[in-house]
């Protein structure tokens, strides 16, 4: 393993910063050029195309400045700026570029792809084979075809193997018919042998799909190689195909790249920078969502708060007075009570009488006394 003090591990730094440096400001082109596009006849100002892309108008306008110098953009009015034809041009290519997330088209290279075929009648007699293996108990049988597939077919006591050469494919999308082409060619080739096979029992044994990453090949040695484990099993390619887990690793041969044995993750993989940018996009319009909706909710929520603390800070107040007017009144009761009161009133209160005193109407409630005559 490298550490940071070696000097492959530094230059591997420094050309990992430059490059993000570069693909950040072909992608912050492309998205002004984008958003520009997409309202070609009215355009948009610096500040409208920041707010868009939430990325500071300074920097906005170093661009708009680089784009009207090329061409590319042109100045509508006061503070608009429009798409021009040249740069719509340049857009689709600047588009083609990145859609994939590669600097040009990415090679998608078949490793190796392997398919068990049972045997359900065997040609003992059958003279066809390139060459024979002899084996622990039993011989292997080989036979090479050319065309129009390219295939080596290898024969043992119940299976028959069909070994795909190494080949470029277009789309992860053309794995799936060069296997059914490779079993029904098969099939129709044995059968012509006297050799019946099962095609509803093929099994996919072995699937090696690499695709070429410029960015790894300029920044991460040949003599690195990282395996990782996804963590999850490898998307089944035929029906009888048993569970394998998923995991991809670099690799150097033919070129540098990343290799793997799951179809979903190299589409997924080749496709990342068109997800990212889709996740961005859609980070963006919840952002605005949120702006628009529930930055509002939430400030009218706070302002209602707000009044209620209000409300309630009166109603505080208002307690406390009507409890100390409470109190006040029942002093005066008390008193008028005495004074108002005939004799027998006044010779039961006067040895109680206090006007403080919170016993007096306990002892009044217990005597069952009337104040009044």
């Amino acid at each position: 393993m490298l550490s940071s003090n070696d000097l492959p591990s530094k230059q591997i730094s420094a050309n990992i910063s430059k490059r993000f440096l570069k693909i950040s400001k072909e992608f912050r082109i492309y998205h002004i050029l984008h958003e520009l596009l997409k309202v070609r006849d009215e355009g948009l100002s610096g500040i409208q195309l920041a707010n868009k892309l939430s990325i500071p108008a300074p920097t906005v306008y170093y661009y708009l400045k680089k784009l009207v110098k090329q061409g590319f953009v042109a100045k509508k009015g006061y503070g608009v700026y429009e798409i021009t034809e040249k740069g719509i041009q340049h857009f689709c290519e600047h588009l083609s570029k990145f859609s994939l997330g590669v600097s040009e088209k990415p090679q998608i290279d078949l490793h190796a792809l392997t398919i068990e075929l049972p045997i359900l009648k065997d040609n003992p007699e059958a003279t066809f084979w390139d060459y024979e293996q002899e084996m622990k108990n039993w011989i292997a049988k080989h036979k090479r075809i050319a065309r129009p597939l390219g295939i080596t077919l290898r024969k043992t006591t119940k299976h028959i193997y069909i070994y795909l050469w190494q080949r470029t494919l277009e789309n992860p999308l053309d794995l799936m018919p060069l296997i059914m082409k490779a079993v029904i060619y098969t099939s129709h080739y044995l059968q012509e042998k006297g050799i019946l096979v099962d095609i509803l029992e093929a099994k996919t044994k072995t699937l090696h799909l690499a695709v070429k990453d410029p960015f790894l090949e300029k920044t991460v040695p040949k003599s690195v190689s990282v395996t990782v484990e996804l963590g999850r099993e490898a998307k089944q390619i035929l029906d009888s195909d048993k569970p394998e887990q998923a995991k991809a690793w670099t690799d150097s041969s033919p070129f540098r790249g990343i290799e793997t044995n799951d179809v979903e993750y190299l589409t997924n993989y080749i496709l990342m920078p068109e997800n990212v940018k889709r996740n961005l996009e859609e980070n963006r319009e919840l952002r605005r969502t949120i702006e628009e909706t529930l930055t509002p909710a939430v400030n009218e929520l706070a302002r209602q708060i707000r009044l209620h603390l209000a409300v309630q800070r009166k109603q505080l107040e208002n307690l406390e007075k009507f409890d100390h007017r409470l109190e006040e009144l029942r002093d005066v009761v008390k008193l008028l009570c005495y004074v108002v009161g005939g004799d027998r009133v006044k010779q039961f209160f006067k040895p109680y009488y206090d006007p403080s005193a919170p016993g007096l109407w306990k002892w009044i409630k217990k005597k069952e006394v009337r104040v009044w005559n």
